[in-house]
């Protein structure tokens, strides 16, 4: 651990799936994981999105549902720590749970986007939203009612073809 304190706070710290293992977030590619289950290219792309969006939103919702609960864990922690100290200078994750982020890391960069927040993709508009205020009980997309999705997708899609 020498070799951190003489880099004064110029080191970064690089994550995969495997720190938030231990939180309880299965990994895409494990047996059972959501890649054994959906075509990531159909459900993480733009092309994909706007070819079905339905299964686009389903993909959205039941990985919401897997980060119900979960919490930071003690590698999370003892990143945080480090950069709270001057010895971490940043995270660069593939993750996109935000567990670095609850355990009070900053300058996270997440190389493959966040499930913690969506963002409109409306010129216009650009505004971050939590995926709580999206898929929560309470939010836009929460409901259980299919038809009540369907009509926000073809809303969603009118917005998306408006934009050319």
């Amino acid at each position: 651990a020498g070799w951190l304190g003489r880099s004064a706070g110029a080191a970064f710290a690089f994550t995969g799936a495997g720190i938030s293992r231990e939180s309880g977030v299965q990994t895409y590619r494990d047996a059972g994981g959501l890649w054994k289950r959906y075509n990531q290219m159909e459900v993480s792309s733009l092309p994909g999105f706007v070819h079905d969006p339905e299964k686009v939103w389903a993909f959205e919702r039941e990985f919401f549902g897997l980060l119900a609960g979960v919490r930071p864990n003690a590698g999370h922690e003892a990143l945080a720590s480090l950069q709270r100290e001057g010895l971490v200078d940043g995270i660069v994750t593939q993750n996109v749970d935000g567990l670095h982020q609850a355990a009070g890391s900053r300058d996270v960069i997440e190389l493959h986007g966040s499930e913690v927040h969506g963002v409109c993709l409306n010129k216009a508009c650009s505004r971050r939203t939590t995926m709580q205020d999206i898929f929560g009980a309470d939010g836009l997309w929460g409901s259980e009612d299919a038809e009540l999705r369907k009509e926000l997708s073809n809303q969603l899609m009118q917005v998306l073809t408006q934009q050319g």
